[in-house]
Parts: C-alpha cells; structure tokens; sequence
C-alpha cells in the first residue's frame, strides 16, 4: 500500500504506512533479506529521497542495497528504482564522482540483467547521462543520450509521447 500511495502523490499517508511495515517487520524479527521488510525499507527510503532527506535516505539505502538480488523477490523495477534514488542522493550530497561511477554501476548491472536493448537498460543510460551533464561531462552524455532517443525511437515509433518530449 504505501508503494502505490507513494506514486499516487499521497506522500503523508505513504510515510506512514511504510514507517509501519517496517516496524512489524522488526517487530516480527524478519532480517533485512526478507522480501517484506526490504521492500518496505527500500520503499520508505526513495520517499525519503523524494522528501530531500538526502542522509537518511543514502545511509539507508547503503545499508539495504547489498541485501538486494535475483532472489530477493521484490516488484519489477523496485531495486533499479532505490539504485537511481542512492544516485540521486550521493550528487545531492556534494559527491558528484560516486554518483557517476554508481550511475555506471547501475547500467552494468541492468544491462547484464536485462539486455543491452531492454527498457530498463535505456532508462539507466538515461540516468547515467542526467549525472553526466550535471557534472559537465556534455560528451559523453550526449552520445548517451543519442542512444536513448534512437532506443526509444525503435521502441515506440516517432509520434509517441515519450519520444516526441524527448525531442523538446
């Protein structure tokens, strides 16, 4: 419940509701490999992230990241979800060079998850070329860049959305 009240805007409510999974989770003595209580506490930390509680979310999300794998039985997308979240922290904290070697980090891992064509390994690129450019490397995240949109293009054809915005 509280990943969907989370991505439906209702942030007060998800906070709650995830703060209370991950207390019965202790409660209940489940460790931080238990899909229950990783999901949670994975969740509860991007809302953190989404809140700009930039340390709490990176301390979380260090400590609940290695405990993530092909067994770990999360929702599809959740684990690159939290991988992108310590991204976006670590540059929001001022360590803009780990943010870009965990960014490279992430694309590996999803490419040999996923494939090199596959849409998470797009939105990973994607992701790779935001800290990129943040950090002034215009090159390289151009040519990432390039990639995505020729990926997305192959995808979805030139008069869907998402290609059409990337245009913008």
């Amino acid at each position: 419940l509280g990943r969907t009240l989370r991505r439906l805007g209702d942030t007060k409510e998800a906070r709650a509701n995830l703060e209370q999974a991950v207390a019965d989770a202790r409660a209940a003595d489940l460790s931080e490999d238990d899909p229950r209580h990783l999901q949670a506490a994975l969740e509860l930390a991007i809302l953190k992230t989404e809140q700009g509680e930039y340390r709490e979310a990176r301390s979380d999300l260090e400590r609940l990241l290695p405990h993530v794998g092909p067994g770990a039985a999360l929702p599809e997308g959740l684990e690159e979800e939290a991988r992108r979240s310590l991204v976006e922290v670590t540059h929001a904290l001022g360590d803009i060079d780990t943010a870009v070697a965990l960014a490279r980090r992430n694309l590996e891992l999803v490419v040999a998850r996923s494939g090199q064509d596959s849409a998470s390994a797009s939105g990973a690129r994607a992701s790779l070329a935001d800290i990129l450019s943040r950090k002034g490397e215009w090159r390289e995240a151009n040519e990432l860049i390039d990639a995505v949109y020729a990926d997305e293009l192959a995808r979805f054809g030139p008069n869907h959305p998402v290609v059409i915005v990337m245009l913008a």
